[in-house]
Parts: structure tokens; C-alpha cells; sequence
């Protein structure tokens, strides 16, 4: 059973019992179509009501509109077609207000917990729990704004001419109708810029909305996990929170997803499984999301195959139980290296071969470009990835190497 942000394309009959498909909500309505919050400065407003729309949900937008229906709104996915239905979400207060779609799926989740654990059932169950936060939109409760005053923002570490020993631009620069198109994640950087007095400013109050939106996803999840502890089930739930992708807070002259680099793709793997982890240990071996799978099994002792039919592959990724049992020692079947891969356009014709990867191990981070373009950053003396080593002969055979894990992972 599901409810939620679970899969980017979802598919209702792969479930039993599903009960919110995805909501971006809240988002800011004229009256005529869903835009960027009216208090976002231009030009960065002008990115549109995703990625150009932030606010706390005390300031509702067109609120003196002669229109009633422009406010905040939820944004529903239609029956057919694809164009999602807008719904009034009414605001008043703070104590007087509907549920986001984040606050609707966390109290579903709890409720049905608590349902479960009354029915007393010797069957195991699979809830899976999506929210959609701290993804654009950054739209919370004004509480989690207020968490974080703008005095207190430390905006991320920069280096001035941090991109120019890096190879993505060029490696990710496309045309349209022969003129060069900006790179999404440097144009919405360029328009935070724009937008305020000072880059300093713009990106605290960008990462003011963002941290009031993890504040806000970590509620919505301690709801979850209250009801766990609460219930019979407590130490027979296996519980892991994971997230799609990393995001760029202005590391690198960027904000978005998408990159090779540290920030876009690491994310939490967190687990607790009862009698096999320790709260608070720590694991330094790079997994990847690959190995989530393999791990459940494991945990759960499942058997069967995990082919739906013969046009099935065997399974990919490998447990990573060893590191629960053993954070600083474990030894595992799998690679010594987490791999990643970001899409190099249409002109690629979706070859494995003409995607863009990166490897990472305990210290090390090796992109490869499809140009033939590296970067290699030492994590050990580089955390901030400022220094691209990839050019100093000193690393030539450890870029070999590296690149070599990338073929024997891809088959490249």
C-alpha cells in the first residue's frame, strides 16, 4: 500500500491500495492558471510556479483578488489527459487551515499504521510513503520559515571560478533554432543573482525556504515514525527514508539536480532495522539506490524471482546488510564505488555509451563526459570538489582505473 510521491510515473494497479497520487501543491493561483508566488522578485519569478515560487503558506498569494478562487491551490491529476485539475486549499491561519499534501500523506500513513497493528495479522506489510518536499515549490507552514531567521542563514561555501577546471557546460551544451541554450541549473542561479540587491541575499532567502521545507519534510516523517514506536510493531518494522537526488544551493554557480558532482547525487540512506542496526552508526562505503532492493530481501528473508516476466533481467544492486551489522568494518559482494549517470540529451539516442557517469568511492569522485572530458576530485583533501585534479599526470593511472569501474559497472 502506498500514498504519494513514490515512482516519477505512477501506475496504480503495481499497488493493492493507493491513496494520494503526487501533489507539487501548495501552488500560488491567480484565478486563471497556477504562477510563481507574487513575492518572488523578477526575473527569478519569471522560472515559473516550480522552480520560481517560494513562500511560507501565511503569505497567500493574490489574497486581495476580487477572484475567489485565487490563493493557494492543490494540483490533481486528471482522470485523462495529463493537465493537472487545481483545488482551492483553503487558508486562514495557521491553526485554521487544510493539510498540505505532504501533512495529508504523513497523517494517512499514521492512521493506517495504527490500522494495521489492530488487525493483529501475522501477514507482513510494505508501506511505502511519499512526500514531495523539500522539492519546488518551496512552499511551508510560516513555523518552519520562522525556524531559520535570514540573520542566521549561512549560505553554502563558494569558490570564485569554481567552474573553470570543470567540463560539464561543454559537455551538456545544447542548441535551439542554432542559438546556445543556458544550462538550466547556471540560468536559475544567474536569475537568484539578478533578482536581489546581493547574490548573499538571494540565496538566503532561497535557502531559508529550502530549510523550512526539510524542516517540514522531518515532521511530517517524525508523524510516521511516532506511529511506529506507538504500535505493536515497533521492533518488527523495518523502516529506510531515501531520497531521489541531491540539490545545489549556488555550489558551483548552480541550483538544481542533474550533475555529477557531490551535491546532485548524494542523498540519505538511513535504516533502522530492528536487532540488526545501531542509532546513530555510520557508514562511509558508498552504496547506491541500485542496492535498496537487494537489501529488503535480505532483511526480510524474501524468496522467489524478482522477474514480473521473461523479459525480465536478474536483478541488479547487492545488500548492504553488512554495513548495518558492521558500519566501520563490513565487507560486501558489491563494488567498491557507487555509480552515477546524468542524461546527455536527445542527440545521445539513449546509448549507454553517450551518457555522462561518475564513480565515487570512500575518497575519490571520477566523472567521465561523453566528450572524454574527466574530473577528479579527492574527497579526503577536497570535500568542497573545488580542485579537479584530472589534468596532474600524477593521477593518470588511478583515472584509468576508475574509468574502468565505470565499464565493468556499465558494460561500456
Amino acid at each position: 500500500i502506498g500514498s504519494g510521491k513514490l515512482m516519477h510515473h505512477h501506475v496504480r494497479k503495481t499497488w493493492q491500495d493507493f491513496k494520494h497520487e503526487a501533489d507539487y501543491g501548495p501552488m500560488a493561483f491567480d484565478g486563471e492558471k497556477r504562477v510563481a508566488h507574487p513575492s518572488v522578485p523578477l526575473p527569478f519569478r519569471n522560472l515559473g510556479n516550480v522552480i520560481g515560487s517560494f513562500a511560507p503558506l501565511s503569505d497567500v498569494p493574490f489574497i486581495e483578488s476580487d477572484n475567489s478562487d485565487a490563493g493557494w491551490v492543490y494540483t490533481l491529476k486528471p482522470k485523462t489527459g495529463w493537465k493537472p485539475i487545481t483545488k482551492k486549499m483553503n487558508y486562514v491561519n495557521e491553526n485554521n487551515r487544510d493539510l498540505t499534501p505532504d501533512e495529508q500523506n504523513a497523517h494517512w500513513a499514521a492512521d493506517t499504521i495504527r490500522q494495521l497493528s489492530a488487525k493483529k495479522e501475522d501477514k507482513p506489510f510494505f508501506l511505502g510513503v511519499g512526500f514531495i518536499r523539500p522539492h519546488t515549490p518551496l512552499v511551508a507552514p510560516k513555523k518552519y520559515f520562522d525556524m531559520f531567521p535570514l540573520d542566521s542563514i549561512k549560505v553554502p561555501v563558494r569558490q570564485a571560478n569554481d567552474n573553470n577546471d570543470t567540463h560539464f557546460i561543454e559537455a551538456q551544451s545544447q542548441k535551439k533554432k542554432g542559438k546556445k541554450i543556458e544550462q538550466k541549473g547556471h540560468k536559475h542561479f544567474r536569475m537568484l543573482k539578478e533578482s536581489y540587491p546581493s547574490l548573499d541575499e538571494g540565496l538566503k532567502k532561497f535557502t531559508q525556504a529550502y530549510l523550512a521545507c526539510v524542516a517540514a519534510a522531518d515532521a511530517n516523517i517524525g508523524r510516521v515514525l511516532d506511529a511506529i514506536d506507538k504500535s505493536p510493531e515497533k521492533n518488527n518494522t523495518i523502516v529506510i527514508f531515501v531520497s531521489d537526488h541531491g540539490w545545489h544551493m549556488g555550489e558551483k554557480n548552480y541550483i538544481a539536480k542533474n550533475t555529477l558532482w557531490e551535491e546532485s547525487t548524494r542523498i540519505p540512506f538511513i535504516v533502522r532495522a530492528p536487532g540488526v542496526t545501531k542509532a546513530g552508526a555510520v557508514a562511509e562505503q558508498p552504496v547506491s539506490l541500485i542496492d535498496l532492493f537487494p537489501t529488503l530481501i535480505d532483511l526480510c528473508d524474501l524468496k522467489g524471482d524478482t522477474k514480473k516476466n521473461a523479459k525480465g533481467a536478474e536483478l541488479g544492486g547487492f545488500s548492504v546488510r553488512p554495513f548495518l551489522e558492521n558500519p566501520e568494518n563490513g565487507t560486501w559482494d558489491g563494488p567498491d564505488v557507487a555509480l552515477s549517470m546524468i542524461y546527455a540529451g536527445a542527440d545521445s539516442n539513449n546509448e549507454i555509451k553517450k551518457q555522462h557517469w561518475a564513480v565515487r568511492n570512500e575518497r575519490w569522485r571520477y566523472i567521465r563526459y561523453n566528450t572524454g572530458k574527466e574530473e577528479l576530485y579527492d574527497h579526503h583533501k577536497d570535500p568542497n570538489e573545488w580542485t579537479n585534479l584530472a589534468d596532474n599526470p600524477e593521477y593518470t593511472e588511478l583515472k584509468k582505473e576508475m574509468y574502468s569501474k565505470i565499464q565493468n559497472l556499465t558494460g561500456i
